[in-house]
């Protein structure tokens, strides 16, 4: 696809906004920046309390499911807002830990891992809807130094962003079966490996699923987003909140497609 596109798109779905500003023709070394994987192992503090042989769960922030602070609480402070001393009322913070001395990419290292993350995290969340003192938990990775089905949104936020869904509907993740797990893992580490064609760039992957307190099945449906870090954030987006995409979705996914053919 050609240069000289100057679109600003709004998501039916979210509702959000981003600008698709494309300047000249699609040329992959423009995206790429350096990794040094290698870098990860020297040092690693969770390799140092990893289990040798299975994914093992890090508590950041002792108490696992604190109840979340409110507007009234924070105003019945005595700044008026929810600062870090009152952590303990607005959650806690912990990280997955892959077997010790992994450090490979998402799409390296065997689906059996993935699957194994898949699980940890579904079963996370389903231990704190059973204790229900939470409202939600966010599950995020960051892949390096910024940081069912594949589809690219018409709307991205993020050059190359990526969502990855399951092909049958489904709101919370908790809910997900051990088979669709392993089928998802998959396609995980497919939407992953697609990133090689723009130089394995820094990314975010994250879960968005049904809140744990309320039944949301008929309007939501559970998905992983990934989205690349491929450039700065510009003084536009900061100004106006409306990302700048340098790429257009249509051409985003195209050039996916081909790195995966």
């Amino acid at each position: 696809m050609s240069g000289g596109i100057w679109e600003l798109r709004r998501d039916e779905i979210t509702g959000w906004w981003s600008a698709t500003v494309v300047d000249r023709e699609f040329e992959p070394q423009r995206f790429h920046e350096a990794r040094t994987p290698g870098a990860r192992e020297e040092g690693c503090t969770n390799c140092t309390q990893a289990d040798a042989a299975a994914v093992t769960r890090r508590v950041l922030r002792q108490g696992a499911f604190h109840s979340v602070g409110t507007r009234m609480d924070a105003a019945a402070g005595e700044s008026g807002f929810l600062t870090l001393s009152d952590v303990d009322r607005a959650g806690s913070w912990s990280t997955l830990i892959a077997p010790g001395r992994e450090h490979g990419e998402l799409d390296e290292v065997p689906v059996a891992m993935v699957s194994a993350f898949l699980m940890a995290i579904r079963d996370h969340l389903r231990s704190a809807r059973d204790l229900g003192a939470t409202a939600y938990i966010q599950f995020v990775r960051n892949a390096g130094g910024q940081a069912g089905a594949v589809i690219a949104p018409f709307a991205s936020r993020s050059a190359f962003e990526t969502w990855v869904i399951p092909t049958t509907h489904s709101a919370d993740f908790a809910d997900t079966d051990t088979a669709t797990i392993n089928g998802f893992a998959n396609t995980l580490q497919t939407a992953v490996r697609a990133l090689r064609a723009i130089g394995m760039p820094p990314y975010n992957l994250m879960l968005h699923t049904a809140p744990l307190r309320e039944r949301v099945d008929g309007t939501y449906h559970w998905h992983w987003e990934l989205h690349p870090r491929l450039r700065p954030i510009g003084g536009l987006e900061l100004a106006s909140g409306i990302p700048v995409v340098p790429i257009s979705p249509e051409e985003a996914v195209a050039e996916l497609r081909r790195a995966l053919a």
